[in-house]
């Protein structure tokens, strides 16, 4: 009998020791499968953090986030609807762009990738037509971080966007 509850609080503190693991693993981000990276995009509305560009091992600009994007809005709809709500600081008065709808989103690569497809201008270089495809690079309930290598003449490097759940 002493023996059956000493391995009745073992399976109990192994069962609490497994629980706060996934806790924490989902906390902490993980590899997801598409659904899950899917699901956990569209839930809710994200926020820009921060950007981090990477040139080379030894050469990161961890620069200061622009202020008039600390304040847009973006969603991801299940639908595969991408939008976006300006906030009230603009970043680039002379190329005007309304909220709302500005292409379309979809899970790629076993959920690795974040592709989005253009049907519109907007900032940063991406007209109507254009296809940005994103490496998750981290995704959990309240953080994503989304990598892309950038090219341009003679020089290429890898975008580190930060995106936070709006509260």
């Amino acid at each position: 009998m002493k023996r059956m509850k000493h391995l009745g609080a073992a399976a109990l503190a192994a069962t609490l020791l497994v629980t706060a693991c996934a806790k924490k693993e989902k906390e902490e981000g993980r590899i997801l499968s598409p659904d899950e990276a899917k699901t956990a995009i569209a839930t809710g509305a994200w926020i820009f953090q921060h950007e981090a560009v990477v040139y080379g091992p030894d050469d990161v600009d961890h620069g200061p986030s622009e202020p008039c994007k600390l304040d847009d809005v973006y969603r991801f709809d299940l639908s595969g609807d991408a939008s976006v709500q300006w906030g009230a600081n603009e970043c680039n008065p002379s190329f005007p762009t309304a909220s709302g709808s500005y292409g379309s989103w979809e899970i790629a690569e076993h959920g690795a990738v974040l592709k989005l497809s253009y049907t519109r201008a907007m900032p940063g270089a991406f007209g109507a037509g254009d296809v940005a495809t994103w490496g998750i690079d981290y995704l959990s309930d309240r953080k994503m971080v989304l990598k892309r290598t950038v090219y341009e003449p003679g020089k290429s490097y890898v975008l580190y966007d930060t995106y936070v759940k709006r509260s």
